[in-house]
C-alpha cells in the first residue's frame, strides 16, 4: 500500500497509547475506591442513628396524648427506679 511507509515514518503519536491505558486503569482503581468509601460511611452513619430510649417513646406519647398525665408520671417513676 502506498501509504503504510508514510504513517509509521513518525512514531511521535505512539505515547498516547500508555496515555489512555493509564486513564483507563487509574480512573478505574479510583472510582473503585471513592465507591468503597462511600459503602463504608453509609454503614457507619447507620450505625451512629440515635436510638429512642424509652423515656423518648414516653415523652413521645405525652405529646401525642397516647396517655395520660397520671400514666405518664407514674411510668416515668418505674423507668427511673
Amino acid at each position: 500500500m502506498w501509504w503504510m511507509p508514510h504513517m509509521f515514518e513518525n512514531f511521535n503519536w505512539i505515547w498516547i497509547i500508555p496515555l489512555i491505558n493509564l486513564l483507563v486503569w487509574g480512573g478505574g482503581l479510583v472510582l473503585f475506591v471513592v465507591l468503597i468509601v462511600k459503602l463504608i460511611n453509609r454503614d457507619r452513619n447507620r450505625m451512629n442513628i440515635r436510638r429512642e430510649t424509652p423515656m423518648d417513646i414516653l415523652k413521645r406519647r405525652y405529646a401525642a396524648g397516647e396517655i395520660s398525665q397520671d400514666e405518664y408520671l407514674r411510668i416515668k417513676r418505674e423507668l427511673e427506679e
